[in-house]
């Protein structure tokens, strides 16, 4: 029996994917870390900073991800519309920081990460950089990385809240990623952003 048009009806929905909402504006701000852990939550404080002001431009969409950014980047690897920025709010310590101050706010540079896994990343809970890298390559989006080098960060026991010196930094890293994220609405959509690889198939 062939199916009726209400059957193929249903069919095409099912086969749209659904476009989440922070795929559809220009910038995308994730706050990565875990507030259970001291200056570990540092990008969902800055996330909170962010939404408290006023004035952020329309197009820029912010997400406390906590500790479950490689999900979300996944999501936007796959999906069909994709920001044509994220900018990635984390906490950074051990030897890639080694005599910068805590609280201090650094912009990091992809390329320097190499291909690590995130076992060996030395953010907290961020995704592996070669997600991020690929995130660049075929999809076309900027990758900026703000990190706040940590002060202490708690190994067995959950502990909240952030240390002076980082807490000092939070409205820091506000503002440069207000500055970044105007810098890049105030070009004109450049057209980078690819959409999603189409899968080949050698049926006809």
């Amino acid at each position: 029996m062939p199916p009726s048009k209400n059957d193929i009806g249903k069919k095409k929905v099912q086969e749209v994917e659904p476009v989440f909402d922070y795929c559809k504006r220009r910038v995308l701000v994730l706050g990565v870390g875990n507030r259970l852990f001291g200056d570990d939550g540092f990008g969902p404080a800055v996330i909170e900073e962010l939404q408290r002001r006023n004035g952020l431009p329309r197009d820029v969409y912010l997400l406390d991800v906590g500790t479950s950014a490689r999900g979300i980047l996944f999501n936007i690897l796959l999906t069909e519309v994709v920001p044509e920025t994220l900018i990635i709010v984390d906490s950074i310590g051990g030897e890639r920081v080694k005599g910068k101050m805590p609280g201090a706010v650094l912009e990091v540079d992809l390329d320097a990460l190499g291909a690590e896994k995130s076992d060996d990343f030395q953010f907290h809970f961020v995704p592996t950089s070669n997600m991020l890298v690929d995130l660049r390559k075929r999809r076309g989006i900027v990758i900026v990385i703000i990190a706040c080098v940590v002060k202490d960060i708690p190994q067995e026991q959950m502990r909240m809240g952030l240390s002076d010196p980082v807490a000092k930094a939070v409205p820091v890293a506000a503002d440069l990623v207000i500055e970044k994220a105007k810098a890049f609405l105030g070009t004109p959509r450049n057209g980078k952003a690819k959409k999603k690889p189409r899968s080949t198939s050698k049926g006809h």
